[in-house]
């Protein structure tokens, strides 16, 4: 599974993305949550399937809101993406410290479709 992270932006809009999300299961609140510290996003729900449409949800009102205000760029900029000038891609190998995440628990999310890759 590929490891990095990616947003394509064009005239200042997240036209594309591609993330490799991780998750893990708290056995302490009986949930599973799902972390993309990368966007500073964290939700939750009680199966991976009802976790994946909580970040779903969590990512398209953010992608909406970036896109919205027109500062695309600058709002991922200001999250530590940094950019290539080349390829107008964002590229992020942030990891998540501290909390019990597994190189083999992750899915993707890719977008314009917004469609879950396993």
């Amino acid at each position: 599974m590929k490891s990095s992270n990616e947003i394509i932006v064009r005239s200042n809009r997240i036209v594309g993305v591609e993330l490799n999300v991780k998750f893990y299961y708290d056995k302490n609140c009986n949930e599973v949550v799902v972390r993309f510290e990368p966007l500073m996003i964290t939700t939750s729900g009680k199966d991976l399937s009802h976790a994946k449409e909580m970040f779903k949800e969590a990512f398209e009102f953010q992608l909406e809101t970036a896109n919205e205000d027109g500062n695309a760029r600058e709002v991922l900029e200001n999250l530590g993406w940094k950019f290539k000038k080349t390829e107008a891609i964002f590229t992020s190998k942030h990891e998540a410290f501290g909390l019990p995440f597994l190189a083999d628990n992750s899915f993707r999310l890719k977008i314009p479709s917004i469609a879950w890759v396993s």
